[in-house]
């Protein structure tokens, strides 16, 4: 249950006895922890919205934006691009999440495992910018 709603469990899944989630993970649009817009609202407090098929200039995130998560919590969104090999990536963070260097070098880690997914060569060279704060829409 939360905020009065409750959320089913696999029967062999017990909730309170599963390890915290560490570190950053940068999931695609339709992983289970995404898909269900309005669950991902509720649980994570704003909204998250798959943008590939919405207008250039009406996107808040970007064309194909990645959830990004840190420790079990959505907190931003990635957008990531190869150009003359290298990975490119386009970062925005909801706003309050701080940026610790805990933070940063799971970050930096979770991008080396997208890079060698690609099949990119130097890990760690590729170039990271933060948008600016958009102003996000509130969950339903």
């Amino acid at each position: 249950m939360v905020d009065g709603l409750t959320y089913v469990w696999l029967p062999a899944q017990d909730p309170a006895q599963a390890p915290a989630p560490r570190g950053v993970r940068i999931v695609n649009p339709f992983d289970p922890l995404v898909w269900d817009r309005r669950r991902f609202a509720h649980l994570h407090g704003w909204t998250y919205r798959f943008e590939a098929y919405t207008p250039a200039p009406k996107r808040q995130f970007g064309y194909y934006a990645l959830p990004v998560f840190h420790a079990g919590r959505a907190v931003g969104w990635a957008n990531l691009s190869v150009q003359g090999g290298e990975l490119i990536t386009d970062l925005g963070f909801v706003p309050g999440v701080r940026q610790t260097g805990a933070f940063t070098r799971s970050l930096d880690r979770e991008l080396d495992r997208w890079r060698a997914f690609l099949g990119l060569e130097g890990l760690g060279d590729g170039v990271r910018t933060a948008p600016s704060q958009p102003v996000l829409p509130t969950p339903p």
